[in-house]
């Protein structure tokens, strides 16, 4: 059975995937996935090369940078990205999961924009308040705490799903406050799911 995990920057869902992880649950962890797939599918390789020119790869490296740059200005671009990405990493996320035993985990910022919902048998989603996710971004993202700094989580902040939509599109909800604990919310989420499928 496959578990998407969600939440917008600073929610912790990367800690509490690792957290469930060390308990011995695996977890797909779709960022990186993503990278390998980038570099390692030729179909998808292709599909960015004709996007962006073949100098977004140098040999194995590929130069996310670049890319970037071009999405920032032109969002159609994004959008086309996304549609040669998106359904490489679904595809490699169910044939995961096939081999995977009882539950597995995919921890996934983008889980309903991608359309990776649909892969999973349950959602939850990982929230906490916007002061709590602009520390835990802060203190992950930045050296100090420099206004523009605080600026830019911000505006990541207001960017992504909102926490309401979150909310309304998810199976579980699991609050993670400023000084939980990860392993206490693995847990937690751990006991949900033995009462619920039990």
């Amino acid at each position: 059975m496959l578990v998407g995990l969600t939440g917008g920057i600073g929610s912790g869902k990367t800690t509490i995937a690792r957290a469930l992880e060390q308990r011995g649950y695996p977890v797909y962890y779709t960022d990186r996935e993503a990278k390998r797939i980038i570099r390692e599918n030729p179909m998808v390789r292709s599909g960015i090369e004709s996007l962006f020119g073949s100098e977004v790869f140098e040999g194995e490296r590929y130069h996310t940078e670049l890319v970037a740059r071009q999405v920032f200005s032109h969002p159609e671009l994004l959008e086309r990205l996304n549609r040669i990405v998106h359904p490489a990493v679904g595809f490699d996320l169910r044939h995961w999961a096939k081999r995977q035993e009882g539950w597995c985990f995919t921890e996934s910022a983008i889980l309903f924009e991608s359309g990776l919902q649909e892969v999973c048998d349950y959602v939850v989603t990982i929230v906490a308040d916007e002061e709590t996710r602009l520390q835990r971004a802060l203190a992950r993202d930045y050296q100090d705490t420099a206004q523009a700094n605080i600026d830019k989580v911000r505006a990541r902040i207001r960017a992504q799903m909102s926490d309401e939509e979150l909310r309304q599109r998810a199976d579980y909800v699991l609050e993670n406050p400023d000084g939980a604990k990860p392993e206490q919310l693995a847990e937690q989420l751990i006991r949900h799911l033995r009462e619920r499928y039990s």
